[in-house]
């Protein structure tokens, strides 16, 4: 980010840097945008996750490099709440088959009864978050002992935290339902689709005003 002299306005520029498909390192440029004053961290990284969200690869960074700068790095911490997603916890214990029968053996300790499987969420796919978020929800006393006993686990989610993802779980059981309903075979849908889309676009409406600011961004 810069301050343009002649106007004393912000400005910052947004790049991604990602391989293709054929393995090619490629460099875009995602947004070159004014950022209002104050130039604070919360500020930048409002502005930062703004474009991150609209390019929907908020779920898919992996690192982030800012300018060497107070400010920037001050705006870290933020950013690292602001991408907070169950995605990081389950993924961590997905990611290995040694991680995943360690989650299951405690499980087991613990006396979990579910047979449910973590799984990572799908964009393409209107009911995977719901389907991720809730079975996170069900364990959620696994992922606290288990960051006792796992050094490498670091991204275990604040009490705070999964008070909110229970409020956007609650909030996605409706696209669970219809995505099921949608996905029937037995019985006609096509009498279904205009309610339902009209339902959740009420639905959508009603939630601009939740205190939940995840939901208002998701919004």
């Amino acid at each position: 980010m810069w301050i343009a002299s002649n106007q004393k306005k912000g400005y910052m520029v947004v790049t991604a840097h990602y391989i293709d498909d054929s393995w090619i390192l490629q460099s875009k440029i995602l947004r070159f945008m004014y950022v209002p004053c104050p130039h604070n961290a919360k500020t930048i990284s409002n502005a930062l996750m703004g474009c991150l969200m609209d390019w929907n690869v908020d779920r898919k960074l992996s690192t982030l490099t800012v300018d060497n700068c107070t400010t920037d790095d001050a705006a870290i911490p933020i950013m690292k709440d602001k991408l907070f997603s169950s995605g990081l916890i389950v993924s961590y214990w997905t990611a290995t088959a040694k991680r995943n029968e360690k989650f299951m053996e405690t499980t087991r300790q613990l006396h979990i009864q579910s047979t449910k499987v973590l799984a990572l969420d799908m964009p393409v796919r209107w009911n995977a978050t719901y389907v991720m978020l809730s079975t996170a929800l069900i364990y959620k006393s696994i992922f606290a002992r288990l960051k006792q006993r796992e050094s490498g686990y670091k991204t275990l989610p604040l009490d705070d935290d999964w008070v909110k993802a229970r409020d956007l779980c609650d909030k996605l059981f409706l696209f669970y339902q219809v995505t099921e309903m949608f996905s029937g075979f037995k019985y006609p849908t096509a009498n279904l689709l205009f309610p339902k889309v009209c339902e959740i676009r009420m639905t959508i409406i009603d939630w601009l005003s939740s205190s939940n600011e995840n939901v208002r961004a998701m919004v």
